[in-house]
């Protein structure tokens, strides 16, 4: 297998990894009843399809005569590998919304399902400061990591309340 540049491989697996979870947000902000859920679900529709424009436009630009990059050989990027395991079920729309749609807590399901999803995109970005050559996607990465983590304490707060669980003590 040839080299695969880490930048050429975070284009390629974020686009498809933030369709998946917009897919999910659009058919979830009509279907979930938690204000901050529905506030987040909206989110997501307008910042990752903003992150997929830029990282098609640094593709075309970087990478204009690239195969895309196949999911074996995301497997095999130095430490990156086992994460890419866990995220071709994540990085399927229909997955995501076949998911949701069967869960009986709407809510709860697009918690768990955004919180596991956006726990794989920080594993792949915080590779980013070593790996990455150009300046502006290790940025990128960073407001991934940033927004992500931010939203993944939200939702386990919000999860907290669902359920009936104590919320943790920040």
């Amino acid at each position: 297998m040839h080299h695969v540049p880490y930048d050429l491989f975070y284009i390629d697996m974020m686009i498809p990894h933030h369709e998946s979870v917009i897919a999910l947000a659009e058919v979830a902000r009509h279907e979930l009843t938690h204000p901050a859920l529905i506030a987040m679900a909206e989110s997501i529709v307008a910042t990752q399809g903003d992150e997929i424009e830029q990282l098609q436009q640094w593709r075309d630009t970087w990478y204009p005569k690239a195969e895309p990059v196949s999911m074996e050989a995301m497997m095999q990027m130095p430490g990156l590998g086992t994460a890419m395991h866990g995220m071709q079920e994540q990085m399927s729309s229909d997955w995501q919304v076949q998911a949701f749609c069967a869960a009986e807590n709407r809510d709860l399901a697009f918690v768990d399902q955004v919180i596991t999803h956006h726990e794989m995109a920080v594993v792949v970005s915080e590779a980013a400061p070593e790996m990455a050559e150009h300046p502006e996607l290790k940025e990128l990465a960073g407001a991934v990591i940033e927004a992500q983590r931010a939203e993944i304490e939200l939702l386990k707060q919000i999860r907290a309340e669902l359920t009936g669980e104590a919320t943790p003590i920040a």
